[in-house]
């Protein structure tokens, strides 16, 4: 499920329920895990272009 897919159904299934969340930090976890998400495909990457050990799997 796409990061994307995931808000959109977190914000249906607290809307309607009239939750007041912290949009403001939720938004900035997201961030961070889409953040991370690329820095490990790019260390892998790199990894697997310099015959580590993901190039190994």
């Amino acid at each position: 499920m796409s990061l994307a897919g995931l808000w959109i159904s977190l914000v249906q299934i607290t809307g309607p329920m009239g939750i007041s969340l912290p949009w403001p930090t939720i938004a900035a976890v997201a961030a961070g895990c889409a953040v991370l998400a690329v820095l490990t495909s790019v260390a892998s990457a790199m990894l697997a272009d310099r015959g580590g050990p993901a190039a190994q799997g």
